[in-house]
């Protein structure tokens, strides 16, 4: 049982009428509703392992990474009109506890005149059976299925690819935190919040920032890495698996027709991307280290958050221990890469 401390004045009543989000965590107060609050639960929700409180030195962490990565997007012209991020300044803690802490998340004006859509409804069947995703299509694509997954996986790779190749900044961006920001006077845009547990190849991010500096240090030092295997488990895992082929294996589920040509999309936006990257002078090694596997890596949540205990697995995050056993559809796509660059005029 968690005690206060001394001094603790409760409150008498409640103060604010609020519902809750797709975060668990996460409530909306009804007067407010550009406002979110972050709260600890006493729950576990991710395995036996992962009792949902909240680290204050996240609180810290996460506002680093807002600042950086609204510095990338100022100072990076291909990303300026990719990205806004959530405001997340305002927070507190008492001391280091982990149940007495709070943030307090403010959505950036444009959003309210926006539809705002997390990953994690793209597949929510609506009344008619279909998925959310094909009334996105008929909504803002004149229900053209493949422009809308074309526009998407577009963005989600170049933000995510050159945040990683030319930042060295990997993101934990998952289906309730990516959210698509859709308008229809606007291409679509990413809405980000909650990065307090990415990774961080700090050279990379230093030859590009080197302002980073003046954003204080980073609380939890597993955020940096020493070079790309961490970014690219966390771009594989988080972006590839989570937000791009679960969504695709949903759509095409209802829709055979489409898995191949959705399928097909992927790869070559992945390729295209990779070149325009390379083009630039930025070194996509990496990537292609990754894709070039045989396996790709996957997460094994339910090992390390439930079965196995961390001395048993060597985990020091259960939400990043990888094995390297998911199919890679990836492989074969250099050869995609060299058909296209002929096609452009030759070898550069």
């Amino acid at each position: 049982e968690f005690s206060l401390p001394d001094g603790t004045l409760r409150a008498q009543s409640t103060c604010l009428r609020v519902r809750p989000s797709l975060s668990v965590r996460t409530v909306i107060p009804l007067d407010h509703p550009t406002q979110h609050l972050k709260l600890p639960l006493l729950m576990f929700t991710l395995g036996a392992l992962s009792l949902r409180l909240m680290r204050p030195s996240s609180l810290y962490d996460g506002f680093w990474f807002q600042r950086v990565l609204n510095a990338i997007r100022a100072s990076a012209p291909a990303l300026h009109s990719r990205y806004v991020h959530v405001d997340e300044a305002h927070f507190g803690h008492v001391a280091d506890s982990l149940h007495l802490s709070y943030l307090l998340r403010v959505y950036p004006s444009m959003t309210e005149r926006s539809t705002l859509v997390p990953v994690a409804a793209l597949c929510a069947p609506m009344p008619d059976g279909r998925a959310f995703s094909l009334h996105l299509a008929d909504r803002f694509y004149a229900g053209d299925v493949l422009a809308w997954w074309r526009q998407y996986l577009d963005l989600l790779c170049d933000v995510h690819l050159r945040l990683w190749l030319a930042y060295g900044v990997a993101l934990e961006a998952n289906q309730q935190n990516t959210i698509i920001i859709y308008r229809d006077d606007a291409a679509p845009r990413l809405l980000m919040k909650d990065n307090d547990a990415g990774r961080v190849y700090r050279q990379r991010l230093h030859s590009q920032l080197p302002e980073a500096d003046a954003f204080g240090p980073l609380h939890n030092q597993r955020i940096l890495v020493p070079d790309d295997t961490a970014l690219g488990q966390m771009f594989c895992t988080i972006t590839l698996q989570l937000n791009l082929l679960a969504v695709l294996e949903c759509v095409a589920e209802a829709n055979p027709a489409l898995h191949a040509p959705m399928l097909g999309a992927l790869r070559q936006g992945v390729v295209a991307i990779l070149q325009n990257l390379q083009d630039e002078g930025i070194d996509t090694g990496p990537a292609w280290h990754l894709f070039d596997a045989p396996r790709l890596p996957v997460k094994y949540l339910l090992i390390a958050g439930s079965l196995l205990s961390k001395d048993a697995t060597g985990a020091t995050d259960i939400q990043k221990f990888y094995g390297n056993s998911a199919p890679n559809f990836m492989l074969g796509a250099r050869r995609m890469q060299s058909a296209r660059r002929r096609r452009q005029g030759g070898v550069r």
